[in-house]
């Protein structure tokens, strides 16, 4: 091993010293490089990140952001105006519906924000929407719709 490396439980680090010497001045520059390299812990229990008392909050948390993903995306799959929702294993959904643009920017105005994804390879007449608290989501779906049918999306 490198004399010159440290190691710990989490992390490694390896320091290099290196002399490097040009001829045509005669100068002798000293330089020295530090790596760290993370281990990240495969699959540590949620404990280590957080006190105990905290984890009922969170999973609380994480089952109703799951529970409101299934319900949101059920909701725009059941829309004849949106053509596809990928599927996801995050906190938002990405869905394809015709005037993407238009509705982005008409859903922001009105208070609902969302992303349009549309200038993303592979994201033609994409939005994202972020999921939310059931009310937050209720606004979005009945914005949607209300907007979709404005611009005659429907």
């Amino acid at each position: 091993m490198d004399p010159h490396a440290r190691t710990n439980a989490r992390t490694r680090t390896h320091t290099h010293h290196t002399r490097i010497t040009h001829t045509s001045h005669t100068h002798i520059t000293h330089t020295s490089h530090t790596h760290t390299h993370c281990r990240p812990r495969a699959r540590q229990p949620l404990s280590f990140l957080l006190p105990r008392w905290q984890l009922p909050l969170l999973e609380a948390n994480i089952k109703t952001i799951l529970d409101e993903r299934t319900r949101v995306a059920a909701a725009l799959e059941g829309l004849p105006y949106v053509s596809k929702v990928h599927h996801s294993d995050t906190n938002f959904l990405l869905f394809v519906i015709p005037k993407a643009k238009e509705l982005y920017k008409t859903m922001a105005e009105a208070g609902v924000v969302t992303r349009y994804r549309g200038t993303e390879m592979h994201c033609d007449g994409c939005i994202r929407v972020t999921i939310g608290t059931a009310s937050e989501n209720d606004a979005f779906l009945a914005l949607l719709q209300k907007t979709a049918k404005d611009f005659g999306v429907c």
